[in-house]
C-alpha cells in the first residue's frame, strides 16, 4: 500500500513541475515582450506575447485572444489619430460586454486579465 501511495504523489508531483516549468516559461517569454510593440495597419487577433497594439490605421478590428494568464496587460493605443474618424473595435468580452470601440484620436484602451475574462482599467 505504501507504494501505491508514493506511486501517486510522484505522479502528481510530475505533472506539478510540468506545470510550473510552462508557466515559468510563459513568464519570460511574456516579460521578454513587454518591451516591443505590434505594428496593426490591418485587422489583427492578439498574439500570445502581444503587450502593446499600435493601431495606425483607418478602420481596424482588433479580436481578443481566449484568456488564461492572471495578470496578462494589454495595451491598444492609436497611435495615427484616427480613432475619431476611423474606429478601432476590439472584439471579444470585456467588462462582461461584447466589444468595445476606441473613438478619440490617440485614444487607448488597456486591459488586463483575471485567468478568465478581460477588464479595462
Amino acid at each position: 500500500m505504501a507504494i501505491n501511495v508514493l506511486a501517486k504523489y510522484s505522479s502528481n508531483l510530475d505533472e506539478w513541475r510540468r506545470n510550473v516549468a510552462d508557466k515559468l516559461n510563459r513568464l519570460i517569454t511574456y516579460n521578454n515582450g513587454v518591451k516591443s510593440a505590434t505594428a496593426v495597419t490591418t485587422s489583427y487577433t492578439l498574439g500570445r506575447n502581444d503587450t502593446f497594439l499600435a493601431v495606425d490605421a483607418g478602420v481596424i478590428t482588433i479580436t481578443l485572444a481566449d484568456v488564461d494568464d492572471v495578470g496578462r496587460r494589454v495595451i491598444i493605443k492609436d497611435t495615427g489619430g484616427n480613432a475619431g474618424t476611423s474606429t478601432i473595435t476590439v472584439a471579444g468580452t470585456i467588462d462582461g460586454v461584447t466589444n468595445a470601440t476606441i473613438t478619440t484620436n490617440y485614444g487607448s484602451l488597456t486591459l488586463i486579465s483575471d485567468g478568465v475574462a478581460w477588464f479595462s482599467y
